[in-house]
């Protein structure tokens, strides 16, 4: 049966915004998807697409959804067709779970990403990923990177995320961060920045820093040593135009007085030939046909007296299409500012909330929400009964049908015991006397307005101290605090009072909103890496002590080696043992190969460590390598028990162990015990063991740590 086409359409509108005229929904889609498949060069091979509009006051975005064969495409945009979302889906690839190289490594992928944000980042705005030393990963299919935006060259605070397959080099994930922030226009290029602004703003920026002198404790020495720590303060940046400092701290503090929510974050379709669109992408766009706007939904809403609708304020309309039974729905939420009282009551201001489920195309209900606490002295004013008529004369109204055949089922009245400030009555179908509460409608009566507020239906189935002499002054100490900064020019996200934009930004005022962000040019402080503060003696700047488990894997033993380049391949990508020597010539013990395959699931342990080893055989048993009963650390491996182990983790156990269907080539082949024949041939055909040197596979013999690496390193080669 063909697929079938779906639509989602997402119209978060605040009402008070005058629009201009715009052009048909249909038509906005046609060009945006245009402009996006453009950009990303998407292909025409997907069966079906449907887009999601959310319109705000000061920008529009869609989503556009493709689905084909085992894959899907998401791609969220703005009108002018610039990307802020991108996830990309394909199962129709190998689904194989074994540990294997990646077919592209970090800097190749790394590369593939740049390349797709030159692609999705245009002027004036650039993108800058992270300088990296992504290790590649035995047992992850993906890189992820992450960058920022610069603007005219300078950094700006808008992160950005990138993820790319690092077996078929596509990229699966993109997101920039200012998809859901209402900024002011970005500012136009400025003049070049001056020596003198910079020695400025050094100045200034430094005067910021604080230093405070105790002791603390020497992690190594159990010695409490005393060391100069930066003292907590508030984020500041000096403006490059004026040239002054500015406390971004105390700026968003005072713009925050006063209000809960600080920031604003929040024609004729033409053939597919002359558009560039593909059936799939036309069908799509014409489930918006014959959709209500708000206004429409509106009126249809408020017509509805029991709902009591009067004194809101509707601030957003979103569309959604259920892809089974194709019924589009609109939630129109409104709010209104009142008193836990009553609507009268002022001197203690509450923000309720409604939300209506409307059927998008005839406006009929299909569920309401809203405000349903009270304070803990609230008292209503309608008695449970009086409610209780209202609810059921509300329900025959709407929903007739279902309600004749249904009966009181279960009960909560509003007041202080219950903390809630409606009446709630669920109606549960009722045949031949008794309940049938799969089928229900459930009904919340405000107990001070008697308005229906919630409505829905479900009708369908201790140290020594170190001696305080020689001790920095704190001025030098200081000094050598500041040297572990950069003063850095880049672009800074500053708060500006909505006050001062009253008009244009008028929705947002009157929705509580104090500010909106804009980036400004100036300098503020990096540090170059995280350090704890500086020692008081040295002047040193201390770090913290490393913590946790190196993934940097090093040999100092295989210069000269066979294996070297081997060792270090599997060792680039976190495969191997710690401890800075690869024992080539050592023979391989149990431990040693459980320690190592564990290391290809992205875990290193350093066996020296105390309870090492138990972390190692709990992976062992989790995957079923050995039982606890077979556990021996420091038993000696042979040839062929290795390669059992091998293969035996990578999936290969069960047809290794069939009988009479495998033929190997060694020089020994009669000589391999016939409970590891089956793994010495599927090891040859892998060529994972090409033989000794001898051309025998050997299985009795002991194996060697360098010889695992090697087989190893040809398994995951394959």
């Amino acid at each position: 049966m063909k697929k079938l086409t779906s639509l989602l359409l997402s119209l978060a509108v605040l009402t008070t915004a005058v629009l201009p005229v715009a052009a048909a929904t249909d038509q906005r889609l046609t060009q945006v998807t245009q402009a996006v498949k453009e950009t990303l060069s998407i292909d025409d091979g997907y069966d079906t697409f449907y887009g999601e509009l959310e319109e705000t006051t000061f920008q529009s975005f869609w989503s556009l959804n493709w689905e084909g064969e085992g894959r899907s495409l998401r791609v969220s945009a703005s009108e002018d067709g610039t990307i802020y979302h991108y996830n990309y889906s394909d199962s129709t690839g190998s689904t194989s779970q074994n540990p294997a190289f990646p077919e592209y490594s970090p800097m190749e992928a790394q590369a593939i990403a740049q390349n797709f944000l030159d692609k999705v980042v245009t002027a004036p705005l650039d993108a800058q990923l992270e300088d990296t030393e992504t290790m590649g990963s035995i047992d992850s299919d993906r890189y992820y990177f992450h960058g920022a935006l610069t603007l005219h060259g300078y950094p700006t605070p808008l992160g950005l995320s990138i993820a790319v397959d690092s077996h078929t080099g596509q990229v699966l994930n993109y997101r920039r961060d200012d998809r859901y922030d209402v900024y002011l226009p970005f500012p136009a290029a400025p003049a070049a920045l001056t020596e003198e602004q910079t020695a400025n703003a050094s100045n200034l920026l430094k005067g910021t820093l604080a230093l405070r002198l105790e002791y603390v404790l020497d992690e190594d020495s159990n010695t409490a040593v005393l060391r100069y720590l930066p003292e907590d303060s508030n984020s500041f940046y000096v403006d490059a135009a004026t040239g002054k400092l500015v406390d971004l701290t105390a700026l968003y503090g005072n713009l925050s007085k006063g209000e809960g929510s600080d920031s604003a974050t929040g024609g004729t379709t033409e053939d597919s030939a002359d558009n560039g669109l593909t059936d799939a992408e036309l069908e799509g766009i014409a489930q918006m046909k014959d959709v209500k706007d708000k206004d429409a939904l509106d009126k249809a809403v408020r017509a509805y007296s029991e709902l009591g609708l009067s004194g809101y304020t509707l601030n957003n309309c979103s569309y959604a299409l259920n892809r089974e039974t194709q019924q589009v729905t609109a939630t129109l939420r409104y709010s209104r500012s009142g008193s836990s009282g009553s609507p009268e009551e002022v001197s203690t201001p509450y923000e309720f909330n409604r939300s209506i489920t409307v059927d998008a195309k005839t406006g009929e209900i299909l569920s309401a929400s809203g405000t349903s606490w009270a304070d803990e002295d609230f008292q209503p004013t309608v008695s449970p009964a009086a409610a209780q008529t209202k609810a059921e004369a509300f329900l025959q109204t709407l929903w007739g049908g279902d309600f004749t055949k249904s009966a009181l089922y279960d009960s909560q009245e509003a007041g202080p015991e219950t903390g809630l400030r409606v009446h709630t009555f669920t109606y549960a179908q009722q045949v031949n006397g008794y309940f049938f509460p799969q089928n229900t409608l459930t009904i919340a009566i405000d107990g001070q307005t008697g308005d229906v507020i919630n409505l829905y239906r479900d009708f369908e189935t201790d140290p020594t101290f170190d001696s305080a002499d020689g001790i920095l002054t704190e001025a030098a100490a200081l000094d050598a605090w500041f040297a572990t900064f950069d003063v850095v020019p880049g672009y800074t996200q500053v708060p500006v009072a909505l006050s001062d934009y009253s008009e244009q930004y008028r929705p947002l005022l009157d929705l509580g909103y104090t500010y909106v962000h804009e980036l400004k040019l100036g300098y503020a402080l990096s540090q170059k890496d995280y350090y704890l503060g500086i020692d008081a003696k040295s002047g040193d700047a201390v770090k913290p002590p490393v913590t946790g488990n190196s993934r940097v894997i090093t040999y100092s033993d295989l210069e000269g080696s066979w294996g070297k380049d081997m060792a270090e391949a599997l060792a680039d990508y976190g495969v191997g043992w710690l401890g800075g020597k690869l024992e080539p010539n050592k023979s391989l013990t149990q431990l040693d190969l459980m320690a190592l395959l564990l290391s290809t699931r992205g875990i290193l342990v350093n066996l020296e460590d105390e309870d090492s080893a138990d972390t190692v055989y709990d992976y062992a048993y989790s995957t079923g390598l050995l039982t606890a009963s077979e556990r021996n650390d420091s038993a000696i491996l042979t040839r062929g028990e290795l390669v059992r182990y091998l293969l035996d983790d990578n999936g290969f156990g069960e047809a290794a162990q069939l009988p009479g269907i495998f033929r190997c080539d060694y020089k020994d082949a009669d000589a391999i015990p016939d409970a590891l024949f089956g793994y010495a041939a599927i090891a040859q055909g892998l060529g994972m063991v090409t033989g000794d040197d001898d051309g025998n596979f050997s299985a009795n013999r002991t194996v060697t740590r360098l010889e695992t690496i090697a087989m190893l390193y040809r398994l995951l080669s394959r």
